[in-house]
Order: C-alpha cells, then sequence, then structure tokens
C-alpha cells in the first residue's frame, strides 16, 4: 500500500485588546503573526515517521479521533497514522499555539473544505484544548487577517486595516518574558477573584472591553499615542486581576524605557508567555536598529524569541 502524506501550515497570532473580556462581553482585536508557524505533516500508513498519533499529546490526539472518522482515515488505528510537528511557534506564551496546531491539522485533513467549514472544526479542536475558549485564537489564525472579534452571543468578526499604521512607521514586538503560563491556572485565576469580588471584578472587565473600542477610535483617527496609552491602561487592569507576574513587569518595564516604545501590555491569558509592545520610528534604517537591540536584549533561544508584527 502507498503511503499517502497530508501537510498543512498555520500562523501564530496575538491579542493587542480585550483578552479574557471578550469571552463574556465586549470586542477583542488581534493579529496574525506570520512569520511564526506550525506545520503539521500526516502520514498514513506510518512507515518513516518517528511518532504515531498514539504518542500525540492527549488534547491533540482526542481532537484527531474527532474528525478522523470524516476521512479516509477512519479505519486506521492511532499507530498506523503518523505525525511530524514543525513549529516556531512559542508554546505557552500567548501566541495560539494550540489553535494554530488545530488550523494547520484542519487544513492538512480537509484542504477542500471552504474556510467557514475549516473554522467551524478548528474551533472544535480549540475546546480540547480550552473548554472556555471565545473562539477568538482560532478566527485569526485561520483568516490570518487582523480582526475585530466578538465571542458573544454570535461569534461575529470583521477585518480590520492596519497598512497606514505600520506604513507611517509603527510596529509590534512581541517580547518573551522567559516564564510560561498555564490558561487553566489563568482561568482559576480570574475566577477566585471573580469570587472574592465580584465588584472589583465587572468593574475590571468593563474597563478592558471599554479600552477595545476605544482602541478602535484611536485606530480610526491614527491616534496612536492614545493606543499606546490604553495598552498600558490595559495592562494595569489585567494586573489587577492578578494575571502578571515579576518576569511580565520586569520585560514591560524594560520595554517602556526605550524612547520608541509608546506602550506595552501582556497579550493572551497573562501568567507568562510574551508581552506585546507599540513602537513607533519612521526611519527604516532606525526601525532595524530598534528591532536588532530588542532581539539582543529579549531573545534567549529559538523558542524564546522576540517577534515582529509590521505589515
Amino acid at each position: 500500500m502507498s503511503e499517502s502524506i497530508l501537510e498543512g501550515t498555520a500562523c501564530a497570532k496575538f491579542i493587542l485588546f480585550g483578552e479574557h473580556s471578550v469571552v463574556t462581553r465586549g470586542r477583542a482585536i488581534a493579529l496574525p503573526l506570520p512569520n511564526a508557524t506550525i506545520q503539521v505533516r500526516i502520514q498514513s500508513p506510518r512507515t518513516s515517521f518517528k511518532k504515531s498519533l498514539a504518542e500525540m499529546d492527549s488534547a491533540f490526539k482526542s481532537f484527531f479521533l474527532e474528525i478522523q472518522n470524516q476521512t479516509n482515515l477512519n479505519n486506521k488505528a492511532p499507530s498506523e497514522i503518523g505525525i511530524e510537528i514543525h513549529s516556531t511557534v512559542p508554546t505557552a506564551s500567548g501566541l495560539g499555539s494550540s489553535a494554530a496546531l488545530c488550523v494547520a491539522t484542519v487544513r492538512a485533513m480537509f484542504g477542500h473544505l471552504n474556510p467557514d467549514q475549516q473554522l467551524s472544526l478548528a474551533l472544535k479542536g480549540e475546546s480540547f484544548f480550552h473548554a472556555k475558549s471565545s473562539g477568538l485564537d482560532p478566527t485569526v489564525v485561520l483568516t490570518q487577517k487582523p480582526l475585530l472579534y466578538r465571542s458573544v452571543p454570535d461569534r461575529k468578526y470583521s477585518e480590520l486595516a492596519f497598512g497606514d499604521f505600520f506604513e507611517k512607521g509603527y510596529f509590534f514586538a512581541l517580547v518573551p518574558t522567559q516564564t510560561q503560563h498555564s490558561t487553566k491556572l489563568v482561568q482559576q485565576t480570574v475566577q477566585k477573584v471573580k469570587d472574592r469580588d465580584p465588584l472589583v471584578y465587572e468593574n475590571l472587565m468593563d474597563c478592558l472591553a471599554s479600552n477595545t473600542e476605544e482602541a478602535l477610535k484611536a485606530i480610526s483617527t491614527k491616534n496612536f499615542q492614545v493606543l499606546g496609552q490604553l495598552m498600558n491602561d490595559s495592562h494595569f487592569r489585567l494586573l489587577s486581576l492578578g494575571l502578571s507576574n515579576e518576569a511580565t513587569e520586569f520585560a514591560c518595564t524594560k520595554l517602556k524605557d526605550y524612547p520608541e516604545c509608546k506602550g506595552a501590555k501582556i497579550t493572551g491569558a497573562g501568567g507568562g508567555g510574551h508581552v506585546v509592545a507599540l513602537f513607533f520610528c519612521a526611519d527604516k534604517k532606525n526601525q532595524s536598529e530598534i528591532k536588532s537591540r530588542l532581539i539582543s536584549d529579549f531573545s534567549q533561544s529559538a523558542s524564546e524569541s522576540v517577534l515582529f508584527c509590521d505589515n
């Protein structure tokens, strides 16, 4: 029997505004990171791949088995299916590694489906990794567009234009804190705040949701100074939810020491991982020098690298 190899690729993402609040209210702004990708390769029957589906992480295996019966792999045992994953997306960093894995897997297995059908399957996959997922991550990853996203009541989204923003010399730097987060522990931390003081929790969530709306105004009016201030304020609200740590605060403080930095904040669930900072430098040569300094200051390894969103 000849072997068949299926391949799919997907990118990372980051949340600019609305993390946590988007789950229950308001909207979120998120952008793709096309320079950080996951490639999934599926071989059946397994002949040369070292790992089989049977050896994979339980969440991924459960997702795969859920959708396997919709393909010509439906009669294959996990040990007969080879899996290779090649990734430059940092894990446990708030950059959507599980969403990218789900989208890449869906693209490998269901390349014939339209984007809406693929998204439905990727959303199902994300639920195996994060039970309380808003659906934002797979949506941004699959569309690979900057999005304004609403989770409740209808998971509605629309594309945002950032072309002028980048052309003027603004860019985002995604910087590692050298600590990883656990989404489950982060959700438990937020729940503790909610249980201990519901009024404080509601106020913080309302502020985070409000900042998304103010950020939309800042983007539409090209008031990027205000955008940076809103990032700083959102970071303070997330800090008040217990979602920061010493390494995160150190990274944000160090970023704000750069004269070109307009704001810095937690991105994603918090509790570690990467932070996002807004920079401005109209001169392309100087911008390259700033990026080189950021890489020198913050990148410790290939898996803990600085990423940029600038086009």
